[in-house]
């Protein structure tokens, strides 16, 4: 049953803090202006391969930064109509969105960044998840059900499908680094997208912006919930924020960072972390972000030819070393149930080409997982 909340969200200040406009890295308006006034369909994979924060070679299209794992565009401005819906074609990767923005984010339709259903290979997830899994297979993803019978996919909640065959929760409140939610298994659906919009002005949602997971073939076989961050000087309007695993998946994550004590009615769920924007907006996870990286898997050491990156598959842990004599995390969690038997875990400090994973086709082929 879907469950609703009125939030009146309100961030406390220290006394005599003073406002200015809050800096966002890279928000140029190189892109243009996004207006949507139809239904339309905003396509990942014609952004060029380019640092995150250079201008994109034809405006409007973005670009797609492979060490941020993340589709940029620049905007001057954002507004999508009431009554038309914007979806998303995925990049190859399936990274996730960043919308910055040099002004002001008005959504008064709906912005939709939902898994898909079950199908019989894959279920392909909102851009920033991961794949649900075909017949008699786990889903995908660091929350992935891990089971290759009917089982549910985790994210900011564990889902309740499947008993232990459920994947584990993972990311943190803040939603660095940026991904959505994970895939469910045995004809399982797509996590959740992830979507980050950071604008210098305001941004209204009298619509909505969904990051949903829909519904396995078998009862219980759900997607987890994708993550929605918003950051801007104000955060207003009485629309709808979801991020939801469907029944039985995990609920994904939501963050609001007002730079004001203004107080939108916005109807949220799941219930959303909030907090002041950092001067300026991080963006990314920080460089010296602790992480894990796989640098062998099954006794292959991802030498040959071609295949060094795709053994150097990140796996975040939310910034700290844990032990890794047992091969767990900081809450007590084996790692390696992400990323299959055989994997060989080695503390590593600082970022690589290829942040968590970012490429399911890469991580299907290295593991052994459905193709």
């Amino acid at each position: 049953m879907m469950r609703y909340l009125l939030l009146a969200l309100s961030v406390a200040l220290p006394a005599g803090a003073g406002w200015s406009a809050i800096s966002v890295p890279g928000a140029n308006g190189s892109d243009g202006a996004l207006n949507v006034t139809a239904n339309t369909v905003l396509d990942l994979s014609l952004a060029p391969t380019a640092a995150w924060d250079a201008n994109p070679p034809t405006p409007g299209r973005g670009v797609y930064d492979p060490e941020k794992w993340a589709v940029v565009y620049k905007y001057s401005s954002v507004n999508v109509a009431s009554g038309t819906t914007l979806t998303f074609k995925n990049n190859l990767s399936f990274a996730p969105v960043v919308w910055l923005v040099n002004g002001d984010v008005t959504i008064s339709g709906t912005v939709n960044l939902n898994g898909s259903l079950y199908g019989a290979t894959t279920s392909e997830p909102g851009p920033g998840g991961f794949h649900g899994g075909p017949t008699g297979a786990g889903g995908l993803g660091p929350g992935g059900a891990n089971v290759a019978s009917t089982a549910s996919a985790s994210y900011g909640t564990k889902g309740t499908g499947g008993g232990a065959g459920a994947g584990d929760p993972y990311g943190n409140p803040q939603i660095l680094p940026l991904m959505g939610g994970s895939g469910s298994s045995n004809r399982g659906s797509g996590g959740g997208g992830a979507i980050l919009i950071a604008a210098t002005g305001t941004i209204t949602v009298n619509g909505a912006i969904t990051a949903n997971a829909l519904r396995g073939w078998f009862s219980g076989s759900d997607g987890s919930g994708g993550a929605i961050r918003l950051v801007a000087e104000t955060i207003s309007g009485t629309g709808q924020l979801r991020a939801l695993g469907n029944t039985y998946g995990g609920d994904g994550r939501i963050r609001l960072e007002p730079d004001t004590t203004a107080a939108p009615s916005l109807s949220i769920e799941p219930s959303p972390s909030a907090g002041r924007p950092a001067a300026p907006v991080l963006l990314w996870p920080p460089e010296e972000a602790s992480s894990v990286r796989i640098v062998s898997v099954g006794g292959h050491d991802g030498g040959r030819a071609g295949e060094r990156c795709d053994a150097q598959i990140h796996h975040t842990i939310g910034g700290h070393v844990p032990g890794f004599d047992d091969h767990r995390d900081g809450a007590g969690q084996d790692v390696r149930q992400h990323v299959g038997r055989g994997a060989e875990l080695r503390p590593h400090v600082g970022r690589d080409n290829l942040p968590a994973h970012r490429n399911d086709a890469h991580r299907r082929r290295l593991l052994g997982g459905p193709q």
